[in-house]
């Protein structure tokens, strides 16, 4: 909690020092972590690009309680960017990122497998929220 280099609260950071970083991607990244905060009904707004000798840092303001979220809203909104820019260059990335995830075990369906059901009914609720919330950013 507290000040750190980006913002007066918290947040979380993430080092990109193996793909190209330009202004389109950064508009890409910015809006899918816009929509990723009101999804999740985050208040908080700051967000950070920071070009150093070995890439860059892509810092968000987050909740301090939902910093973990944090980390994987910024992880996705980069690679989610990576992949529509060049889908053939990041073939892979959605199963590395289970991988990662998951520690080496597979899981079934795409990262985002609200994606294919738009139209269902969430529940009430947190969870149906949650699911909603899924269903938002999933969508392309």
């Amino acid at each position: 909690m507290g000040a750190n280099l980006f913002f007066p609260g918290t947040g979380a950071t993430l080092e990109l020092t193996a793909a190209p970083f330009d202004e389109a991607l950064l508009a890409a990244w910015q809006a899918r972590v816009g929509r990723a905060r009101a999804a999740l009904g985050w208040e908080e707004t700051g967000w950070a690009a920071r070009r150093h000798a070995g890439g860059v840092s892509l810092s968000i303001a987050a909740p301090v309680d939902q910093l973990f979220l944090a980390t994987e809203v910024n992880e996705w909104a980069l690679c989610a960017s990576l992949q529509e820019r060049d889908p053939a260059r990041w073939p892979d990335l959605e199963d590395a990122l289970l991988i990662a995830a998951f520690g080496g075990v597979g899981r079934a369906g795409p990262l985002c497998p609200a994606r294919h059901a738009r139209g269902a009914a969430g529940a009430a609720g947190p969870a149906g929220r949650s699911r909603s919330a899924r269903t938002a950013l999933c969508a392309r």
